[in-house]
C-alpha cells in the first residue's frame, strides 16, 4: 500500500482544505501499485461540488469506529464485511432463506 493511501495518512490530513485532492492522490497511488485496479477507483473527491469539510468529518468518523479487539482492528475489517455482504446475497443462501421462510409459514398455518 503506498504511503499516501494509508489510512493513517488520510486521517492525519482529514481537516486539510485539500483533503479531496489527497484522497484522489491516494486512489491514484493504489492504482499505480495495483495494475489490476487501473481505472477502477474513483478519483473525483477534489471536485468543487464536494464539501471538503464533510469529507474530512467522514474520514474522522470512520477512524473512530472500533471493531473487535486490537488484533481484529489490525485486519481488513471493511474488506471482510464487504465479502460477507456479497456472500449473504449468494443464490444458495437466498434459496435456504426462502426454504426456511416457507417452512416457518407452513408451521404457522398448521398451528
Amino acid at each position: 500500500m503506498p504511503v499516501e493511501a494509508r489510512w493513517a495518512h488520510l486521517k492525519a490530513l482529514a481537516r486539510q482544505p485539500s483533503i479531496g485532492q489527497i484522497v484522489d492522490d491516494a486512489m491514484a497511488g493504489i492504482e499505480r501499485d495495483n495494475p489490476a485496479l487501473k481505472g477502477v477507483l474513483p478519483k473525483d473527491y477534489a471536485r468543487p461540488a464536494l464539501d471538503k469539510q464533510r469529507l474530512g468529518q467522514l474520514i474522522d468518523m470512520i477512524s473512530n469506529i472500533k471493531v473487535g479487539d486490537e488484533a481484529s482492528r489490525a485486519k481488513d475489517v471493511l474488506g471482510r464485511a464487504s465479502t460477507s455482504t456479497s456472500s449473504r446475497n449468494s443464490p444458495a443462501l437466498r434459496a435456504r432463506r426462502a426454504a426456511s421462510s416457507h417452512a416457518a409459514l407452513r408451521g404457522q398455518a398448521a398451528g
